[in-house]
């Protein structure tokens, strides 16, 4: 089956950011701790500079649809990314690396709702279209993450890992320059006025669990802070690459899936697995719980970001399609924000242990997102 140019494009672009993002993402919670921040200063660092990019997002998927124009919101987001990556490596404690990546994660801000909206509008089905381009954005994570742990392997420091992945951000503006605007479908009237209602009903109904889901499930940077602790700082680059194998084998069969079997379905599937993956963290006292936790988030993320962008796509009229993706990003955001923060304030007390409620929380949203 042939795939939309502009998926491909961006999928392109994905995959050279993400090579980028990834090797910075999975140094940056060593680099945290050689600075001397703890498990507060991870959790700020994992919600807040989330929660910027996720504020911005409503704002930008609006502007893309009040002036049909998505591509200049996509361009200009990769560069506002790539400038401030380099801006991480001279951060001299946490504070500075907190200041840093929120900034850096504007552009993520401002691209990702234009870019999910122009995917869902290209040709073919939706499941598949976005199962394409995690792959290809999960291939460049695996890349950078493969690169991190040679880098690291091979004597260099944190700090000039980062600086490596600043550099490479700006290679990512390459295929984005070549997207074309989606050309407008004519769709009756009466389908449209149904989808738009859906956008205040249905869509508000099914956001409500996705934000339940998004404020359980903890960002990976708390695997890779417990196993750095735990284990060593290779090991837990080790078993991130085992995330992310994982996530990109199951990112294009679970879109696929999901066209065939619905996306409720799935996405129940993919929560009751970080469900369980998030309990494991919770309880692990071997290396054998920490790698199948590992393993298991990376099966729910590529289940999860693939099928969760895909039906939002699938019940939003083409009109308001770059709003409802930034309302999307925006509450997920929020509610990553809450779950970060809350994890990193009872980790310092708990330990381990303070997992164990977001845990309930994934699983409670895989029961619910069956009924949306």
């Amino acid at each position: 089956m042939r795939v939309d140019r502009n998926v491909l494009l961006l999928g392109f672009a994905s995959f050279i950011n993400d090579v980028s993002s990834e090797l910075i993402s999975a140094v940056l919670p060593l680099f945290i701790s050689q600075l001397g921040g703890g498990g507060v200063a991870l959790g700020a660092v994992s919600g807040l500079r989330e929660f910027l990019s996720n504020l911005l997002k409503p704002l930008s998927g609006y502007l893309s649809d009040r002036f049909e124009r998505k591509k200049p919101l996509i361009v200009s987001g990769y560069l506002i990314s790539a400038l401030f990556k380099l801006l991480i490596g001279f951060s001299k404690n946490a504070s500075h690396v907190l200041f840093s990546s929120t900034l850096e994660r504007v552009g993520k801000g401002v691209r990702t709702a234009p870019r999910d909206a122009l995917i869902s509008l290209s040709k073919g089905k939706s499941g598949r279209k976005f199962g394409i381009h995690r792959s290809m954005d999960t291939a460049g994570a695996l890349t950078g993450v493969l690169l991190a742990i040679f880098l690291i392997y091979s004597g260099f420091s944190n700090r000039t890992a980062i600086f490596i992945g600043g550099a490479v951000a700006f290679l990512s503006l390459l295929p984005v320059l070549l997207v074309k605007e989606p050309k407008t479908d004519r769709k009756s009237h009466t389908e449209e006025r149904e989808k738009e209602e859906k956008l205040s009903r249905s869509f508000l109904k099914t956001l409500s669990v996705l934000t339940l889901y998004s404020t359980g499930a903890l960002s990976f940077m708390f695997l890779i802070f417990v196993a750095g602790k735990e284990t060593s700082e290779k090991t837990a680059l080790l078993l991130y690459l085992l995330l992310n194998v994982a996530y990109l084998l199951t990112s294009l069969p679970a879109g696929n899936l999901s066209d065939s079997l619905g996306k409720g379905k799935i996405l129940s599937a993919g929560y009751f697995i970080a469900g369980i993956s998030i309990l494991l963290l919770s309880l692990h006292n071997s290396l054998l719980p920490l790698t199948l936790s590992f393993l298991l988030y990376g099966v729910s993320l590529g289940i999860s970001d693939t099928v969760q962008r895909a039906l939002v796509g699938e019940i939003t009229g083409r009109k308001k399609r770059g709003t409802a993706y930034g309302l999307f990003h925006g509450a997920t955001g929020a509610g990553a924000l809450v779950g970060n923060l809350t994890a990193g304030l009872l980790w310092n007390s708990l330990g381990n242990a303070a997992f164990l409620p977001f845990s309930l929380l994934c699983l409670t949203a895989a029961v619910l997102i069956r009924r949306v």
